[in-house]
């Protein structure tokens, strides 16, 4: 036996199964409308919401297509960049050809460097230093990406003057490798 919540009769339980019950029957019945007008209520409120986050977005693109697109100037060549407003991502400095040229600039100042070296490969290195990393004095092992893998070292970094020879390249764990050029 319980007590209606509505009202404070005594309420009795029928059947075996289930928690005792919290209304009388005319009182149930008042809950369950209260509760399904509460639902209608919430539906409303969301209905509401998701316009209102609607008007909000097609305001914002009317504010940015009433501004126009965005003018942008290359800092290499001075040529126009025109970009939508409200695009994502990081502003371009160069137009495309002016990006695509510096890449291959890079490229064979690359290439360059590496080719005006010895010729060796990297199995060679690693057989000469017997698999030892000549940082940390430890076995080198695994492949990449595994911190423990053998890499090729430049004692003298490439970018601070060193050349591309035997003399000047050693066996370093790609961690240790990776400390280096850090520091």
């Amino acid at each position: 036996m319980s007590v209606c919540q509505g009202c404070g009769t005594t309420v009795v339980k029928t059947g075996l199964r289930g928690p005792h019950p919290k209304w009388c029957g005319p009182c149930g019945v008042e809950a369950r409308k209260l509760s399904q007008a509460r639902h209608r209520d919430v539906r409303d409120t969301t209905e509401k919401n998701r316009l209102q986050r609607e008007r909000r977005a097609a305001q914002k693109k009317e504010k940015h297509e009433a501004l126009g697109p965005l003018v942008l100037f290359c800092w290499s060549c001075g040529a126009e960049i025109v970009r939508r407003r409200g695009m994502k991502g990081s502003t371009p400095r160069h137009c495309s050809f002016c990006a695509a040229f510096r890449v291959a600039l890079q490229r064979a100042d690359r290439a360059a460097v590496y080719a005006s070296g010895e010729g060796f490969t990297a199995t060679e290195i690693f057989e000469r230093d017997k698999m030892i990393c000549q940082l940390c004095g430890q076995v080198c092992k695994g492949v990449r990406p595994d911190p423990l893998s053998p890499s090729i070292d430049h004692v003298i970094p490439i970018a601070r003057g060193g050349q591309h020879q035997r003399s000047n390249v050693q066996t370093a764990h790609l961690l240790c490798n990776m400390r280096k050029s850090i520091s």
